[in-house]
């Protein structure tokens, strides 16, 4: 199994790449789509950093750049 925090890079590359694809998408309803799958994917990450520093995988620190991202994208 990848490193958590591998894991958690690859799930917020995917999830640049998919708000990436929301600024361009059409019509507007793709955008919506795109924007959910990338805040998803943030979750994802978030989810497997606070699983692997409950189990002592990796140091405990906050990441609050991904919580900002997070809540930038639910207001878009």
């Amino acid at each position: 199994m990848r490193h958590p925090l591998d894991r958690a890079d690859h799930y917020r590359k995917e999830a640049v790449k998919c708000h990436e694809l929301a600024k361009q998408a059409q019509p507007a309803y793709l955008g919506d789509f795109y924007r959910r799958i990338a805040v998803r994917y943030m979750f994802m990450a978030e989810d497997v950093l606070n699983e692997a520093r409950a189990r002592g995988d990796v140091a405990q620190q906050s990441d609050h750049r991904s919580s900002r991202r997070i809540a930038e994208w639910r207001q878009l």
